[in-house]
């Protein structure tokens, strides 16, 4: 079982946001899944950060083992929305 910072695309500044919500390794992050894992990092952090939806791509890229820029495009505009339904309401 690996610490979140040590999944790619998360560095120590993003595994402090995910252990500030509770997501300290790879099965915590599988287990609440990109969306809720996002969910709550956005709200714990939405009035001191700019979050853009690479954010996102950075959680699933990290879940896949891949970096983000790899994701198949059909997934990034699948998390998109996800992005805009959180911090656009």
């Amino acid at each position: 079982m690996r610490n979140v910072e040590e999944l790619k695309n998360i560095g120590s500044k993003t595994g402090r946001f995910l252990r500030e919500v509770n997501i300290y390794t790879e099965n915590d992050l599988r287990d609440f899944g990109v969306e809720e894992a996002f969910h709550r990092v956005f709200f714990r952090f939405q009035d001191e950060l700019k979050f853009s939806s690479v954010f996102l791509y950075a959680l699933e890229g990290a879940l896949m083992d891949i970096h983000w820029n790899d994701i198949p495009q059909k997934r990034k505009n699948e998390l998109k929305v996800i992005f805009k339904k959180i911090c656009c309401k």
